[in-house]
């Protein structure tokens, strides 16, 4: 069976049976990110989206989302709680 070594958890796990999103950090997740770790950032994402009222069809708002995910998993260095936004009033 194939493991991926993930750089969220620092241990081989399951990995996703295919990228779970488009595109090259859809890509990244799929080499890098364990089953386990994906679930724990679907769940993260769903608070960041509503703790900072992002709109996803807004480029930087999604561009935002893309990074935290992107630290959050360990694909990024940063801080994912440093988002630099301010909700729209």
């Amino acid at each position: 069976m194939t493991r991926v070594d993930c750089q969220r958890c620092h241990k081989p796990g399951e990995p996703l049976p295919s990228a779970p999103i488009a595109g090259e950090l859809g890509q990244q997740v799929l080499q890098n990110v364990c089953t386990a770790c994906w679930e724990a950032w679907k769940a993260q994402e769903t608070m960041v989206i509503n703790e900072y009222r992002l709109r996803l069809f807004d480029r930087g708002d999604r561009a935002r989302l893309d990074e935290t995910c992107r630290v959050f998993l360990g694909l990024s260095e940063g801080d994912a709680h440093r988002l630099d936004f301010t909700p729209p009033s």
